[in-house]
């Protein structure tokens, strides 16, 4: 048995126990079954990477948090955040962060 932390996004890593049997294919299964069983929606990137590019510029921060913060703006979701300046600059753009302590 073996396990394997496997990274998701900015708050999450799933931790994956399997048997090491050298085949990956299985490891991958088990993976997408992990994520289509806890993500209720999945957005291609090319679909906000222009007006992501744009609120990266916009707001000051990098292009994969801009990506995030691009689909909540747009979708009206709430976006959390381990990182208190970040809240705080996204704050002054009048964008609702709520802020998560470690």
């Amino acid at each position: 048995m073996l396990k394997q932390q496997i990274p998701y996004g900015n708050m999450f890593t799933f931790t994956v126990e399997f048997l090491q049997t050298g085949k990956h294919g299985e490891l991958s299964e088990q993976i997408f079954s992990i994520i289509d069983s806890s993500v209720s929606k999945v957005y291609k990137l090319k679909d906000v990477l222009r007006e992501a590019l744009s609120n990266a510029v916009k707001y000051g921060i990098t292009v994969y948090d801009s990506i995030y913060v691009t689909l909540a703006v747009k979708h009206k979701y709430k976006l959390a955040t381990f990182d208190q300046k970040h809240k705080q600059k996204l704050e002054q753009q009048n964008l609702n962060i709520v802020y998560i302590p470690k």
